[in-house]
């Protein structure tokens, strides 16, 4: 089940109650097709679609950033709903309870969108860090309830010949 992120929250700032029914809501992945949007993703990213039972269409995307941090996000249109990292030293905007490590999930509030600043919220998972991008979308969506119906796990990097 998906975490009731008040719980985080200080009183002043509260979750986006449309975001949390929609992350709340029974969700679906399944590989995104079309050969030609394929051919733009960089190597080794990952993009699903997740289907709610309600009907909204939401874009999942995973990949790994060139230093090694892994990140998976979830969108719907152009609001960003949950984003999993595994950098060091996250801290929350307030109050200021020491850094959040390692693996830790990201989550919009009133006060804090995940869009517009650097200044977000976060909960850190209890895990170990994967060492392949189809890994950690897999994290991201046990953590979110997130069934797979399918995907395929992209192809090993291999340099020129």
């Amino acid at each position: 089940m998906a975490c009731n992120v008040q719980q985080y929250l200080p009183p002043d700032d509260s979750s986006v109650q449309e975001v949390e029914q929609i992350v709340h809501a029974s969700l679906q992945a399944i590989q995104r097709t079309g050969r030609r949007r394929r051919a733009f993703l960089p190597p080794g990213q990952i993009e699903l679609i997740v289907v709610a039972k309600d009907g909204h269409q939401l874009s999942l995307i995973g990949y790994q950033r060139k230093g090694g941090d892994f990140i998976t996000e979830l969108h719907h249109a152009d609001t960003k709903l949950r984003a999993l990292h595994t950098h060091e030293g996250h801290e929350n905007p307030e109050p200021k309870r020491g850094p959040v490590d390692g693996c830790h999930m990201h989550f919009p509030t009133i006060k804090h969108p995940l869009v517009w600043g650097r200044a977000s919220y976060a909960y850190a998972l209890d895990c170990q860090v994967p060492s392949e991008t189809i890994d950690y979308v897999r994290l991201f969506c046990m953590e979110l309830d997130i069934v797979i119906i399918e995907a395929q796990p992209p192809l090993p990097r291999r340099g020129l010949v």
